[in-house]
């Protein structure tokens, strides 16, 4: 098995992240993370950086789903770039784990609630 790569993001920079999602992620190997905007998956480096370096076998680890993106478009991208490393993905709040076959399912379930909550806003 590989490694677990972390992934946290806040959109403000009031908000800290430590309680509330590297503490979470203190079992991941490593963690990247950033203050930016989820509304798309442009222009954040720290993503693109752990999007990058995860490789074969590798666990991508988020705590909520809406700590890695809020469109669908930018969702199925890094879900397609996940998986051509090998790479599973798995949604801690959520319970989300695409390494099982029903961890897939409601993986994307959870998918199209993002979009259609991100729409709905």
């Amino acid at each position: 098995m590989g490694m677990r790569v972390g992934y946290a993001r806040m959109s403000s920079p009031g908000q800290k992240l430590g309680l509330q999602q590297l503490d979470r992620l203190a079992d991941c190997d490593r963690i990247y993370h950033e203050k930016a905007s989820a509304a798309s998956a442009k222009g954040r480096p720290e993503l693109q950086k752990a999007l990058d370096f995860v490789r074969d076998e590798d666990v991508f680890v988020v705590t909520k789903l809406d700590r890695l993106v809020r469109s669908g478009v930018d969702l199925a991208g890094i879900v397609q770039k996940l998986e051509g490393k090998n790479v599973d993905l798995v949604v801690l709040d959520q319970g989300s784990d695409t390494t099982t076959m029903y961890g897939r399912l409601q993986f994307n379930i959870l998918a199209a609630i993002c979009e259609f909550d991100s729409s709905a806003s």
